[in-house]
């Protein structure tokens, strides 16, 4: 067997960054000191510091170890901070341990080191006062390689001193009223998460009082913002830049909005408020039973010509465009879910985005027909320029099928009736998997410029494409020299949320590799730039409650 020793440092490092749980890697640095010199960066790399239980993280420690050691700091790419989005988690502020007097004196002199912050009180107190957050603000305040910032924010006090921090300093990002490090350090970031708990994939029941994040956007050198949008209200985020004109990123090209529900009322707003946007991803997710409302006031919001007049303030800089689409009840079988179909209205026309070369949607987006009927004719209207297309299963019938778990029956519901009922959607699914194996025949044959296609297989593995399919598929692809690729979510294949942004991609065939044959690989959290996960909210809570057949407990 080979000891680490005798391998090289760079394939030592390569192996060690496979290992991504902090606990596994402090134990790595335990071993030896070579071990110790190559796991070390890879220690602070990713910092999780997200409140799932009482006690909540030590960022105190934290940070008084980087102001003991500020060579630990330069190794921090991405911080993920504030108070999970499980309803098990109580709002309210947190409080580290009370600071000794040395540890308070030193906590004073590091925010005093920055003008614009030694005179305000407030967040003297909370340092004081031991507030998690006040300690989260004085982290981010020393960290000059943060790339990645994931902010989780319920209607909860405890991050205060953070936002207080950015409300601050973001007017004066470009004056000379802030410290040159300080202004280098905000200068790396590049990404904010924002209120999307990336960790569960759970959306936020309740939104953050300071629900904007508006002062992100004077970060100089942001290039992508993701953000969730309140379900109970029109304020959010693009609900209070349509107020003011000040809320403009020249640097921002990459924006996405998870589940969302409110967007269509401040759209236009938003694409103004971002002139260079590149790619943008909007899920849109509805809860009738967060909500209290049924599906029939959402006519206005499935009506794609509306989204159409707004989407087209980015048609001159939009490359890649990504949309979901998931309206259920939590409280209902998946073969009681809402009907969409006279809701749903018009179909994305995208001739006008010359820039437009990536695409992924639904399939009556492009289509126009929620019923996927075979004998509908459509004509659909792509960008002049599309490369690289992605099908996905929404508002399909195969959309919210699972395996369920009979000792779970509403009790209201005979034996018989729920019979029938499955059966009826079992039936629906499948038509509706037919639908989209015919479709996207149709496509690869009118869409010459093409040179990869994507399709998304129904989270229920019974309801997926058949070997002939995917064989027909693959050779009208290998006869077109294009990539053809199958995407199967694995949340109810592996029955485990923590899976809820895996996907497995099957390539069937890419002209580059042409006698390989299909191979495959596990994505988690991004394929190929764009996100994964989307439209899942409902078969995590079924998961959670218990009612998916074999569930990992």
């Amino acid at each position: 067997m080979v000891q680490f020793d005798v391998l090289s440092a760079e394939l030592v490092e390569s192996i060690v960054s496979f290992c991504s749980n902090q606990r596994d890697l402090l134990s790595v640095c335990l071993v030896s000191k070579s071990l110790y010199t190559a796991a070390f960066p890879f220690l602070y790399r990713h910092i999780d510091l997200q409140i799932r239980s009482i006690p909540v993280p030590r960022v105190d420690s934290l940070f008084f170890t980087i102001l003991a050691d500020p060579k630990c700091a330069k190794y921090v790419k991405s911080l993920r901070v504030g108070p999970s989005s499980d309803p098990d988690v109580r709002s309210g502020t947190y409080f580290v341990p009370p600071l000794t007097a040395t540890q308070h004196e030193k906590a004073i002199e590091a925010l005093c080191e920055e003008p614009l912050l030694k005179d305000d009180f407030e967040l003297h107190d909370s340092i004081s006062a031991s507030c998690y957050g006040a300690f989260v603000a004085l982290l981010v305040l020393r960290l000059p390689s943060l790339r990645r910032l994931e902010i989780l924010d319920r209607e909860s006090p405890s991050l205060g001193p953070l936002h207080r921090l950015f409300f601050k300093l973001g007017p004066h990002m470009s004056s000379t009223k802030i410290s040159p490090r300080t202004v280098a350090n905000f200068s790396s970031l590049r990404e904010v998460y924002y209120n999307v708990d990336t960790y569960s994939g759970t959306q936020y029941v309740q939104d953050a009082r300071r629900s904007d994040g508006t002062p992100f956007f004077f970060l100089s050198n942001l290039s992508k913002f993701v953000s969730s949008m309140r379900q109970e209200s029109r304020t959010n985020l693009v609900g209070r830049l349509q107020h003011t004109s000040s809320f403009r990123s020249d640097s921002l090209t990459n924006l996405v909005l998870r589940h969302t529900c409110c967007l269509p009322y401040a759209l236009e707003n938003a694409l103004r408020s971002v002139p260079k946007l590149q790619q943008f991803t909007c899920e849109m997710s509805y809860s009738l039973l967060k909500t209290e409302h049924d599906a029939t006031h959402l006519e206005h919001w499935l009506d794609l010509r509306s989204w159409m007049s707004m989407l087209r303030l980015a048609k001159r800089t939009l490359q890649t465009l990504v949309m979901s689409l998931e309206v259920y009840d939590d409280t209902e079988t998946y073969y009681r879910q809402p009907d969409l179909t006279k809701l749903f209205q018009g179909y994305l026309n995208l001739t006008e985005f010359e820039s437009l070369h990536t695409l992924e949607v639904p399939v009556p987006f492009i289509t126009g027909d929620p019923l996927f009927s075979i004998v509908t004719q459509f004509e659909p209207q792509f960008p002049p320029n599309l490369r690289h297309l992605s099908l996905r299963t929404d508002m399909s019938r195969a959309q919210y099928p699972f395996r369920f778990d009979p000792s779970f029956r509403f009790p209201e519901e005979t034996s018989l009736e729920a019979s029938v009922a499955e059966a009826n959607a079992s039936s629906g699914a499948h038509m509706d998997q037919s639908y989209m194996f015919q479709t996207t025949l149709i496509l690869l044959e009118i869409l010459p410029k093409l040179e990869s296609i994507a399709i998304w297989q129904p989270p229920e593995k019974t309801f997926c494409w058949s070997n002939v399919q995917l064989e027909d598929v693959t050779t009208t692809c290998e006869n077109k020299g294009m990539v053809a690729k199958v995407l199967f979510p694995m949340l109810l294949r592996w029955k485990n949320p923590e899976h809820q942004d895996l996907v497995k991609e099957v390539t069937l065939f890419d002209p580059e590799y042409p006698d390989r044959g299909p191979f495959q690989r596990l994505v988690r959290g991004q394929r190929d730039g764009m996100e994964v996960g989307l439209a899942t909210q409902y078969h995590l809570e079924k998961l959670k409650m218990g009612h998916v057949l074999g569930r990992r407990r």
